[in-house]
């Protein structure tokens, strides 16, 4: 006798382990973003997690799957899109916050009188 893989609904078991998958990437993006202000190299993995949790939730959620696939997909469209959204912002302020710290210091720069003899 041969096993074979039971079905639920209309979505197999491998969309399932594809969704509970894409939630653990999820939550792992989720995860690396929050600890950002930790270490804000965190964002560059962050970044693709969320984006792969996002992508392949909604390629899943388009074959109509069951209850359990659903909530799971569901989830980790919800998780990734939060990482990339946290990740972006938190990004854009770091780049404020250079780009502040280059204005004052060209400022400061330009206030310093040259001294007589120099070009």
């Amino acid at each position: 006798m041969e096993p074979s893989t039971p079905e639920m609904g209309s979505t197999s078991l491998g969309d399932r382990d594809r969704a509970r998958e894409a939630w653990g990437l999820g939550l792992a993006a989720i995860v690396l973003s929050v600890f950002a202000s930790c270490a804000p190299i965190s964002l560059l993995a962050a970044l693709p997690l969320g984006w792969i949790a996002m992508s392949r939730a909604r390629a899943i959620l388009q074959n109509e799957p069951d209850g359990i696939t659903e909530v799971y997909a569901r989830t980790a469209r919800i998780t990734g899109t939060v990482a990339l959204v946290w990740s972006c912002f938190y990004i854009g302020g770091i780049i404020v916050i250079i780009a502040g710290y280059g204005a004052v210091l060209l400022a400061v720069l330009s206030q310093i009188p040259s001294t007589p003899g120099t070009p």
